[in-house]
């Protein structure tokens, strides 16, 4: 059981760092302006007409790390042809492997 936490965990690394470099009052919440800094970040920008809508339903504008990670671990990003199926969290975990 370690070993699968230890993996998550260091699979969520490359994520976790960006979503805290926009959490400017580290209060473990992104409000929409935040989102769009993580999406540039992400390189994923494009995506935020539809993304925005599916992580923040209810347009509250208070997003968390957990809202994030479950969006993005099942929303695949179709804009790196090399990497179609992927979910956004894997995308960016092999995209920081190869950094």
């Amino acid at each position: 059981m370690d070993f699968q936490i230890n993996n998550h965990e260091e699979y969520l690394k490359p994520f976790r760092h960006k979503f805290r470099i926009v959490d400017s009052d580290e209060n473990g919440l992104i409000d929409d302006k935040e989102l769009n800094e993580l999406l540039v970040s992400m390189g994923i920008w494009e995506e935020n007409q539809r993304l925005a809508p599916l992580i923040d339903p209810d347009n509250l504008g208070v997003i968390t790390f957990s809202d994030c990670v479950q969006l993005f671990s099942t929303e695949t990003c179709d804009s790196d042809s090399s990497k179609v199926g992927m979910s956004i969290l894997e995308k960016l975990y092999h995209d920081n492997l190869s950094n």
